[in-house]
């Protein structure tokens, strides 16, 4: 069964990396390197203009229920400002860390909890 998710962009930091790494989207190319070839091939065959729309938290457990397929909402300043599809689900330190340590202009990057 296709669940919701809502994805809170209540804070200003949120909101940013919200535009950045959804709204906007990264370039598939520059994390193509992280990818194995089937989520390479999915990511390439789902995106019009190759980037990759992306989502991350480091807060234990919000990604337990989320599934393939489950509808994204996007939720800023009282209401849906957007919505997407779940494709693919992956915990990966190695890619979180490059694309919001490496590529935010905040400083909410925690050591002690990627």
């Amino acid at each position: 069964m296709t669940g919701i998710v809502i994805l809170p962009a209540g804070h200003d930091d949120a909101f940013a990396d919200y535009k950045q790494f959804i709204r906007d989207g990264h370039p598939i190319a520059d994390i193509e390197s992280y990818l194995n070839d089937e989520d390479l091939k999915l990511f390439r065959t789902t995106s019009d203009d190759d980037l990759v729309h992306v989502w991350g938290t480091s807060v234990d457990g919000t990604w337990r229920n989320v599934e393939r397929n489950d509808i994204a909402l996007v939720y800023h300043d009282g209401a849906f400002v957007a919505r997407g599809q779940v494709l693919q689900l992956r915990h990966d330190p190695d890619i979180a860390e490059h694309l919001w340590r490496e590529n935010v202009e905040h400083s909410r990057w925690n050591e002690e909890s990627p």
